[in-house]
């Protein structure tokens, strides 16, 4: 289901200024779309002081979803800043598939964005690593207008 979402990481202090670049080796990644597939064009993230970097994801945005997906496979801060690192992407459930692994992609295009940590996107979902833990907010959801940590969020009866 194409429920689209954003996925930030508050960087560490130390990380606001330096150049940083996706490791693919950390994740199985999962090509997209056939012949139109390529190794992947990563180049290197420079934050410039921003809190944050954020990258849009497409498929299976809900809680249930890439949430799920974000506890169980990225659960801490280096496979989280990875993961957003790699840019835009299509989706993490069942393989992290990357915009970068199309050919017809430019990196300018689908690179992480560096952000305030309060910066608002406009999809159905908006999950922040911080602290050690994911959160979630949703557009859609009355339950969700603030941010929630995602795991009481999951559990919740």
């Amino acid at each position: 289901m194409s429920t689209r979402s954003n996925i930030r990481v508050i960087l560490k202090e130390e990380d606001r200024n330096r150049d940083m670049k996706f490791d693919p080796e950390m994740f199985k990644i999962k090509k997209q779309w056939g012949p139109e597939q390529v190794d992947g064009k990563w180049d290197t993230v420079n934050p410039g002081g921003a809190e944050a970097l954020i990258i849009y994801h497409h498929w299976d945005g809900y809680p249930e979803g890439v949430g799920q997906t974000l506890i169980e496979e990225y659960n801490d801060y280096d496979k989280a800043l990875n993961l957003v690192l790699g840019g835009d992407c299509s989706s993490i459930n069942g393989g992290y598939a990357p915009y970068a692994t199309r050919k017809s992609e430019d990196w300018d295009s689908i690179q992480p964005r560096a952000v305030n940590a309060k910066h608002k996107m406009e999809e159905e979902y908006d999950y922040m690593f911080k602290d050690g833990k994911w959160f979630v907010r949703g557009d859609y959801d009355d339950d969700l207008e603030d941010w929630t940590p995602l795991e009481d969020y999951l559990n919740r009866p």
